[in-house]
């Protein structure tokens, strides 16, 4: 049997290590199921569609004025007004400036 130094098996240890992380950062974040909370249009400030294609969820990924994504079902009703409002409300945003 080869026995390997324990340096050297160390040194393949982290290399390997490092390959896998690197790959897991090439992949996109995917939404594995829909969250069951439903989240207010007001507090939704972009989205990002999920295909199947690359993930195995089709799914809207929604942002929230705080930065935290939520998984959304695209099918569902409430998801696909925000989807439709939401771009309307943007616009809005640019033309009417605020007092500040």
């Amino acid at each position: 049997m080869v026995q390997i130094p324990v340096p050297a098996l160390a040194l393949i240890i982290l290399i390997t290590m490092g390959l896998l992380y690197n790959e897991a950062d090439a992949r996109p974040a995917c939404c594995t199921q829909y969250s069951s909370y439903r989240v207010p249009a007001k507090y939704v400030r972009g989205y990002r569609i999920q295909d199947n294609k690359v993930c195995r969820l089709k799914a809207v990924e929604l942002i929230t004025s705080k930065g935290r994504k939520v998984c959304a079902d695209p099918n569902q009703d409430w998801v696909m007004e925000i989807m439709v409002k939401l771009p309307v409300k943007v616009i809005n945003m640019r033309t009417h400036k605020t007092k500040g």
